[in-house]
């Protein structure tokens, strides 16, 4: 019987190789399918800030036209605020997805 000559250490080396790309190829992968995520939640986080920019437009209009009426500006200031709030927010997690895409 005849044996071929392994160097040693060659066996095992070659498995490691073998599971490092395997595993590299899935990073890349989950890579893919995070950053294709991050820009869908991107978009969508760009139609709210346009939806929440039309409210707010709307709601200084209304804060003009009811110049006069204390109470009816507190609450649409009140809405402003809010409003003002939530794009904030939005704004800070546009930025951190940015980062990731």
């Amino acid at each position: 019987m005849v044996e071929a000559a392994v160097p040693a250490g060659t066996a095992t080396a070659a498995a490691p190789a073998a599971a490092s790309a395997k595993a590299e190829k899935a990073a890349k992968a989950a890579s893919a399918a995070d950053a294709r995520a991050a820009k869908k939640e991107l978009q969508r986080i760009e139609r709210q800030l346009e939806k929440i920019a039309g409210r707010e437009s709307t709601l200084h209009d209304h804060i003009a036209q009811n110049a006069t009426d204390f109470a009816k500006v507190a609450k649409l200031d009140a809405e402003l605020r809010e409003l003002a709030a939530e794009r904030e927010d939005l704004e800070t997690r546009w930025l951190e997805l940015a980062d990731d895409a």
